[in-house]
């Protein structure tokens, strides 16, 4: 969906600077973010074998019955 959003701009005729900055900025944006903060923060990238889904998972069920 992210390549194809703003594909109108590469048709014949529809070549617009700021549509274009508009929808396809953050596909260069985004992986700067990412990687900036992974090594500012010095954070890891957890396998998803490791990932925990259950975790504290009564807690969240009781929270939600009583709100």
């Amino acid at each position: 969906m992210v390549f194809v959003n703003g594909f109108a701009v590469f048709i014949n005729g529809n070549w617009d600077v700021a549509t274009f900055f508009f929808s396809y900025t953050m596909v260069g944006v985004f992986p700067i973010l990412y990687l900036g903060w992974k090594l500012i923060k010095r954070t890891s990238i957890i396998r998803l074998e490791e990932v925990d889904l259950y975790r504290d998972v009564a807690e969240i069920d009781e929270y939600t019955r009583n709100f």
